[in-house]
């Protein structure tokens, strides 16, 4: 079987050893105190021009969970990015590529993390400066490591207000009932997917397309409630939003555990009942193999308003440093998998699915590890190296083939 080929693949990424490194900056000194229940924003920046433009870039961040809990972010800089918190090892790895090395300006904002505080804490004692640093311009000029081309904001965005009733949106296959209220360009909604349906035997896995109307409202950010690494993909071509996630326990699935919510930025002034977010596709699956896929019925949503315009603090800047870590690249020695293998199924299962996508993603934080012939078959872009592209690539291969992501018998390579 050919690899699979994306826009994504001409632009490459080099994700290094994710070992640990050493403290490289403090937090900004403040005596600014948040408290349990309140929420910061750390927005990162680039701090310098790349007049030749930035095709790609992945970072890691420090992040103190002993006061605070990674809860979404939101994108600036390019299409795909992907964000990996862990709590293992306590860092959020951030990814992404730009197809053609967009012109790069100091200033330019690249991602936010929204963390959720635990624990009351002085801000002083919060620090989200960089552990590592991968940067390239578009003739594959090496920044890498040179902490003093991204700094980074903190913001204190919320003190414990109580957002506004969500209207519930019953479970159908049709475009869901009007809900009443109307929204202005600015404002912001947010639209939260749960399970409809007990699954008693657990759900190890799922990946939906929901409609996403374009012409009124503009993705903006996702917070995940129900396991710990989901793959985001909105895509305006096609007008939908994939969601994906993979948990290797299979939990227990009761009516009405939250899946994850997705927030737009409203772009034009509408009626939320002219607002279509149900579903085009979904694949699902319990514990002993049960296909519950396409059964509509099994996921709901529901429809909030979020935002009026509330203005949010001003942030506050952290200057760059300089102090390099001391990861090195790590490369796949250019060979074959087996005859018998086929490419992006790391599993071996026969098939390409969210499963092997999310593989990819863990073995990349160090979460879960790879063998010699499973790193040949995860490295789909064809450039020796497994990055979030393999990732994306096969992410998008399920979404835009035909929707199933099974392949069939086994082919050669």
């Amino acid at each position: 079987m050919k690899k699979i080929k994306s826009t994504l693949l001409t632009v490459l990424l080099i994700i290094t050893s994710l070992s640990c490194v050493t403290t490289v900056c403090s937090a900004v000194s403040t005596n600014d105190t948040v408290y349990a229940g309140e929420q910061i924003t750390v927005t990162y920046s680039f701090a310098k021009d790349i007049p030749k433009g930035c095709p790609n870039y992945l970072f890691r961040a420090k992040y103190p969970i002993k006061w605070v809990k990674y809860n979404s972010f939101k994108n600036y800089w390019a299409s795909y990015s992907s964000v990996t918190p862990s709590e293992d090892h306590p860092d959020v790895t951030s990814s992404a590529s730009a197809g053609y090395g967009v012109e790069v300006k100091a200033g330019d904002k690249i991602v936010s993390f929204i963390y959720d505080v635990t624990k009351e804490t002085k801000l002083s004692n919060l620090d989200f400066s960089l552990n590592e640093l991968q940067l390239y311009d578009s003739n594959k000029v090496d920044y890498s490591d040179d902490f003093s081309y991204i700094s980074y904001d903190v913001e204190i965005t919320s003190r414990g207000e109580k957002p506004t009733e969500t209207t519930t949106v019953q479970p159908t296959t049709k475009k869901p009932t009007a809900v009443t209220g109307t929204v202005y360009a600015g404002e912001q909604i947010t639209v939260t997917y749960s399970f409809a349906k007990d699954i008693p035997s657990g759900c190890p896995c799922y990946l939906f397309r929901a409609k996403y109307p374009t012409e009124w409202v503009k993705y903006a950010t996702a917070q995940n409630h129900w396991t710990l690494y989901p793959m985001i993909s909105p895509d305006e071509d096609y007008q939908d939003v994939t969601a994906s996630a993979f948990t290797a326990y299979g939990p227990v699935v009761k009516a009405g555990d939250k899946i994850i919510s997705i927030t737009y930025d409203v772009l034009k002034e509408t009626k939320v009942s002219d607002l279509d977010f149900s579903l085009n596709e979904l694949q699902l699956y319990d514990n002993d193999d049960v296909d519950l896929t396409d059964d509509f019925s099994y996921i709901s949503y529901d429809v909030e308003i979020t935002s009026r315009e509330n203005p949010t603090e001003e942030p506050t800047t952290i200057s760059p440093t300089t102090t390099e870590p001391t990861a090195e690249p790590t490369t796949i020695a250019p060979t074959k998998p087996s005859s018998k293998a086929l490419y992006g199924d790391v599993n071996g299962d026969g098939f390409i699915s969210v499963v092997d996508a999310t593989i990819i993603q863990k073995y990349i934080v160090h979460a879960q590890s790879l063998t010699a012939e499973q790193q040949l078959i995860a490295d789909v872009s064809g450039d020796n190296i497994v990055s979030v592209l393999d990732a994306t690539a096969i992410q998008k291969y399920i979404v835009h083939s035909d929707g199933s992501g099974r392949t069939g018998e086994l082919k050669d390579c």
